[in-house]
Formats: structure tokens, C-alpha cells, sequence
């Protein structure tokens, strides 16, 4: 954000293209509401507001199939409200996009100028509330179609293979 000269260029974050592989170990129990991430960055008060529903919170340790099937065991996927900023979002959107995931989201520009409207995103904790109701609500149907847009927008525009091709983009350009 402070380059004045032109020369920092920005290349996000994307999503492992490959196929997940199933998962094999036990079930999860179903929930209404899942967040996978770390207690740091002043998240205690999201998680602790977020107990309120049937809630799984994965603190790490959570990926490829076993990071699916407990996506697929929630109704929602919650995304926590710090840190982000307009120019600053964990991969987790492009890992649970990928995985199919419904995702809630907090409003970031620079999210909103890549996905657009195919995910909820949310300004502030009372409107994250608001969603988690209106997404229970909703039908199962309701939610995995939405959440396939999500899928569908991430594995055509923003896989690790995309920001490659962005980057060796970028390096011819300023080369030649």
C-alpha cells in the first residue's frame, strides 16, 4: 500500500487445484456453524458469540479431506472478523470455497472486487448474526447451490496454478 514506486505488485493467495481425496476417518457430528482458525488476533469474543449455535471450532490442524468432511458436516462456515482489511484476507476463503463450503465472510474491497457477490459478506458482527439466521433458515438445497458458485468462481479464477500464470504474466511484462 505504501509502493510509490510502481514496482510492489499484489498477488493474492488462491486454492490447491487438486482433487480432494475422501475422507476416511470417523464422522463429525453435524453443527449449524463452523470456523476453523486460531484464538489469536483478538478472535475470543467471535468465537465465544458464535457458541450460541451448534458450533465446531477447529483450532488447526484441519485440512485437505478432513477439512472437507467437516465443511460438509456444517451448515455455515464462518470467517473471523480480524484480520482482514481491504487489501488483506486469509487463504481460508479460497480453502473453503474450494471444499464447498457456505461461506460468511467480512466485507474486504478487495475480496468483494474478486467474488464479487457469490459469498455473504458481512459488515459487522450484528449483521454476521443476521446472516447465520437467514443461512439456517434456508434449505440445505439453498445453501449447496450458493456454495457451489463459490466452488465453481474459485477453481476457475483463483487457484495457486491462476496466481502462477499472474506472476509469470507480471515478470514477462516488466522484462520485455
Amino acid at each position: 500500500d505504501r509502493d510509490k514506486t510502481g514496482k510492489a505488485v499484489w498477488l493474492m493467495q488462491g486454492a490447491d487445484d487438486r482433487p480432494v481425496k475422501p475422507w476416511k476417518g470417523s464422522s463429525v457430528a453435524p453443527v449449524d456453524v463452523l470456523f476453523v482458525g486460531g484464538i489469536g488476533y483478538g478472535r475470543g469474543s467471535f468465537i465465544r458469540e458464535l457458541k450460541r449455535y451448534s458450533f465446531n471450532h477447529i483450532r488447526s490442524g484441519c485440512y485437505d479431506s478432513y477439512l472437507e468432511h467437516n465443511i460438509r458436516s456444517a451448515k455455515i462456515v464462518v470467517a473471523p472478523d480480524t484480520p482482514v482489511t481491504d487489501r488483506y484476507w486469509s487463504n481460508r476463503v479460497y480453502n473453503m470455497l474450494k471444499c464447498q463450503a457456505y461461506l460468511l465472510h467480512p466485507y474486504s474491497s478487495g475480496l468483494s472486487a474478486q467474488y464479487g457477490t457469490t459469498i455473504t459478506m458481512y459488515q459487522d458482527r450484528e449483521q454476521l448474526h443476521h446472516f447465520i439466521r437467514q443461512a439456517l433458515l434456508a434449505d440445505r438445497e439453498y445453501r449447496d447451490a450458493e456454495a457451489l458458485i463459490g466452488h465453481e468462481r474459485t477453481m476457475r479464477q483463483h487457484t495457486y496454478a491462476h496466481r502462477c500464470a499472474q506472476l509469470v504474466a507480471t515478470v514477462k511484462e516488466r522484462l520485455l
